[in-house]
């Protein structure tokens, strides 16, 4: 639970990487932006550009993202832009009740 009174920029450049995380409830985020519980008074924008890598999220209820904006039981008072871009790369969530963004916005 917190609060930011600007926006949140992302502009990671990923190479050839390996990104893994491993257990319950995990999260494997490669030039991402995460958002859970919380407040975002201006925006959220995600340049993120990613080349050949791998971003694995293995166990129940894990998720893995790639290049992408995720925002959970939070409010954003400004705009969402996510103009990540993912090359040859394999992003995989594996478990029950798992996901997996690549390149995307995602708000619950």
């Amino acid at each position: 639970n917190g609060s930011l009174q600007g926006a949140a920029v992302n502009q990671a450049n990923v190479g050839a990487a390996a990104n893994v995380a491993i257990g319950k409830n995990s999260n494997a985020n490669m030039g991402a932006i995460q958002v859970k519980n919380g407040s975002v008074k201006g925006g959220l924008i995600n340049q993120a550009n990613i080349g050949a890598a791998a971003n694995v999220a293995i166990g129940r209820g894990a998720s893995a993202n790639m290049g992408s904006i995720q925002v959970k039981d939070s409010n954003v008072g400004g705009t969402l832009v996510n103009a990540g871009t993912v090359g040859l790369s394999a992003n995989l969530a594996i478990g029950s009740g798992s996901t997996s963004d690549s390149a995307s916005i995602s708000a619950d």
